[in-house]
């Protein structure tokens, strides 16, 4: 799981902007308080059941009718599980793109439909908790099954739902499809992206028993995902500063 590709955050100063960063220190004090009245409003719309939060997306026409469709032959029909996991990354997602200013085009939707692919893998593959390396050659085409069922749909999320398992020692798929000439200059932000939906993605997965993890409790995973993302820490160290990722469970 744990990532060997860095990828620049487009979000940080570029270095010419480091001067104008450095005059408006002045601002930190406001800064820092209205970092906190962010982290009380994560906190509070993350109390609400992962279900609840969907539903509201839903009403509000967040959720496109085709990955709606997908979702609940996921809840209704296949995996009601890998559904569940898929709400809660969807959210986290949410919640980090409104952090830092990454809704283009609304890429929370990638971590609703992460796993979306999933729908092609048996269903008992999906409740195995003991993992071996034939097991994992099974899973694996989960992404190239998410990357077809959405490019039509949804060509953006599909690009970016491509890449969340190549931030990881094992790398996945091989070969990336070709972006269209109109997401080519989009291609640092699409990585970056999907590595936020790999991290979020990461985050759910510690919550849950398994023979690679056991049952960790909210201390230990947020060490050991500041092990397994060396390269962000700085990032996670945010997220959870703002109330995303919690230490509660």
């Amino acid at each position: 799981m744990r990532p060997n590709l860095v990828v620049p955050n487009p979000l940080l100063p570029k270095p010419q902007n480091v001067l104008a960063l450095t005059q408006g220190l002045f601002l930190l004090p406001l800064t820092i308080l209205t970092g906190c009245a962010m982290a009380v409003a994560y906190t509070e719309c993350l109390k609400k059941p992962a279900e609840q939060w969907y539903e509201i997306m839903l009403a509000t026409d967040n959720v496109p009718c085709y990955l709606a469709n997908l979702l609940r032959s996921m809840r209704d029909r296949h995996h009601p599980g890998t559904f569940g996991h898929l709400l809660l990354v969807g959210r986290l997602c949410y919640y980090m793109g409104q952090l830092t200013g990454n809704e283009i085009p609304n890429f929370w939707l990638a971590g609703l439909g992460h796993d979306i692919g999933k729908l092609g893998i048996p269903a008992s593959l999906l409740d195995e908790k003991n993992w071996c390396r034939a097991k994992d050659a099974i899973m694996r085409p989960h992404v190239m099954n998410g990357y077809n069922a959405l490019v039509e749909k949804l060509p953006f999320i599909a690009h970016i739902i491509v890449r969340h398992h190549r931030f990881q020692l094992d790398p996945y798929p091989e070969e990336l499809p070709a972006l269209p000439e109109k997401y080519a200059r989009l291609e640092e932000k699409i990585n970056w992206l999907a590595k936020m939906v790999a991290i979020a993605d990461c985050y759910d997965a510690l919550h849950r028993d398994n023979d690679r993890n056991g049952l960790l409790n909210g201390h230990q995973i947020q060490k050991k995902m500041l092990v397994l993302w060396p390269n962000d820490k700085p990032f996670i160290g945010e997220l959870y500063a703002a109330g995303i990722f919690t230490t509660d469970g």
